[in-house]
């Protein structure tokens, strides 16, 4: 049985009875020989800001699961991704397949955006990571799969270096996780983006079907405080 991994961030130098509080919840309601909570300092070192889990990763396929998701339906192809050791992310309509990333330069560039992500994703064209031609899959690691074994720390170093000859100090800042993970995901073989709107960031974009008939709801960043919705979801299955 593979063990899940939660880890718990800087955070737990600053609140440890919140996080000894969240891990013990956990374990009430998920079987207890199945968890392991560490903390970020515990594991790999320089790589850990980028990547949590990448020690479990040696020998299981890892799901990172934002607490702000809610699964409404069964996640089939979330179950055939992990079945086949094949990576995947949670995107939208617009950005539902792999890109090129010199189409990707043409339109990034145009936005004018200083976001982290925004001003990696304008580079792609010119670092090596993806000179073997590897397109990008542009999507929120708020739901994303990793398959077993898919990166070395070597790698997420090099690419961390090549994006920050680019992109300065600012490649420290909050999203440049979620940027080299969409790169790492999309470098692995079959990786792709789950389909919409049946897996989706909540209003990004908004569609018209019913947030019941939906299979997963990531309610990115205040959208959930928008409307009820987030409040209906989760009374509906607390009952």
């Amino acid at each position: 049985m593979s063990v899940i991994h939660f880890s718990l961030g800087e955070q737990a130098k600053h609140a440890p009875l919140l996080d000894t509080r969240f891990c013990n919840i956990l374990k009430i309601h998920v079987c207890q020989n199945i968890l392991e909570f560490k903390t970020t300092s515990e594991l790999c070192g320089c790589a850990s800001n980028v990547y949590p889990s990448l020690c479990a990763l040696k020998t299981n396929y890892v799901i990172q699961l934002d607490s702000d998701t809610v699964t409404v339906g069964n996640l089939v192809d979330v179950h055939t991704n992990a079945q086949t050791n094949t990576g995947f992310v949670i995107g939208s309509k617009k950005w539902s397949k792999p890109v090129d990333v010199l189409f990707l330069n043409g339109i990034v560039t145009q936005w004018g955006s200083a976001h982290v992500q925004a001003r990696a994703e304008s580079c792609f064209n010119e670092i090596d990571f993806f000179k073997d031609g590897t397109k990008y899959l542009r999507g929120c690691a708020g739901f994303a799969g990793y398959p077993k074994d898919f990166a070395t720390v070597d790698q997420i170093r090099k690419l961390s270096s090549s994006i920050a000859q680019h992109v300065g100090s600012d490649w420290m800042k909050w999203g440049s996780e979620q940027t080299a993970t969409l790169c790492l995901i999309s470098k692995t073989p079959n990786a792709s983006i789950l389909p919409w709107p049946e897996y989706q960031n909540y209003k990004f974009p908004k569609t018209n079907e019913p947030c019941e008939s939906m299979n997963l709801i990531h309610f990115i960043g205040t959208n959930r405080f928008d409307d009820t919705q987030y409040l209906q979801l989760l009374k509906r299955f607390c009952k």
